[in-house]
């Protein structure tokens, strides 16, 4: 690819949503893949998928993969979320 196209850096990243689409709005990013965000003055989206959301829990939980659950039984139940201060280095 380098031959072919000698002016362009390519590098994938994995990061979560938040903060891909900041360093979209930022110029650390011209690209990014992320989920449920609708078009903004900055930023232009196209659909590309459609995917299932799972919820995941311990055997005790009773959770079972045909049984589908509502965000109000999945609101009762502490929920973990990651952070991350990560950002990607800027090139030059």
């Amino acid at each position: 690819m380098r031959r072919e196209y000698p002016g362009i850096e390519l590098r994938l990243l994995s990061a979560y949503s938040g903060h891909l689409q900041q360093w979209l709005d930022d110029g650390d990013l011209d690209m990014s893949l992320l989920y449920n965000l609708a078009s903004t003055p900055s930023l232009n989206v196209r659909p590309l998928l459609r995917e299932k959301l799972w919820v995941v829990g311990t055997a005790s939980d009773g959770l079972s993969a045909d049984k589908p659950v509502t965000l109000h039984e999945v609101a009762a139940h502490p929920v973990v979320l990651a952070r991350s201060r990560a950002r990607p280095a800027r090139a030059g």
